[in-house]
């Protein structure tokens, strides 16, 4: 979830979608052994929260899985 948080305010270097794809498949992975059923929610809260480059990539990259 943190890599999301991270990605969406457009931190990293060089990102490309499947490293947005791969954080997004290890937090509900993670979610769903830990059964927090609320994670899918989380993660539409966070990218409603922040606008700009990073969230319109993270958007883009995630559009066919939210």
């Amino acid at each position: 979830m943190a890599a999301l948080r991270w990605l969406n305010e457009g931190w990293g270097y060089e990102v490309a979608s499947i490293d947005v794809i791969d954080a997004y498949e290890l937090t509900m992975s993670a979610a769903e052994r830990a059964h927090i059923d609320d994670v899918l929610d989380q993660i539409r809260t966070l990218l409603d929260q922040t606008k700009g480059a990073g969230n319109a990539f993270v958007r883009q990259s995630l559009a066919r899985r939210l």
